[in-house]
């Protein structure tokens, strides 16, 4: 299972952004914190699981990480963040 996410920081947010957050560039935050948010979470819901039911939970799994990714970054944020996910055979 791939993800990929993607940030986008509106006008309006900058100042939210520059003060909430002191990692850096937007691509830098997004390396650090989305990375770790998703391994994370990701594995938090797949551990509740045998492996051969994993197939069956890509959408569980990625439906927890895109929320998990766009409540954590509108509270610190942005309102702007925006999280898919590519899922592939297991």
């Amino acid at each position: 299972m791939g993800f990929t996410c993607t940030g986008f920081i509106q006008r309006d947010d900058a100042a939210k952004f520059s003060t909430g957050i002191r990692a850096g560039p937007l691509a830098d935050v997004m390396d650090r914190e989305a990375r770790g948010r998703i391994q994370q979470v990701a594995a938090e819901v797949a551990a509740r699981y045998p492996l051969d039911a994993l197939p069956s939970k890509k959408q569980e799994i990625s439906d927890a990480v895109k929320h998990d990714l766009t409540n954590f970054f509108a509270t610190r944020a942005s309102r702007s963040l925006r999280s898919g996910c590519l899922a592939d055979d297991v």
